[in-house]
């Protein structure tokens, strides 16, 4: 569990600004603000 949870922070951190995006961009359909 612990290993996973490093995997996903090397991704945060090492992979940039596309991903990020991308998953806030999924985070915004999910949950639209301005309605």
């Amino acid at each position: 569990m612990k290993q996973h949870e490093d995997d996903i922070l090397k991704i945060f951190i090492g992979c940039g600004t596309g991903i990020k995006l991308s998953i806030i961009g999924l985070f915004l359909r999910i949950f639209p603000n301005g309605s």
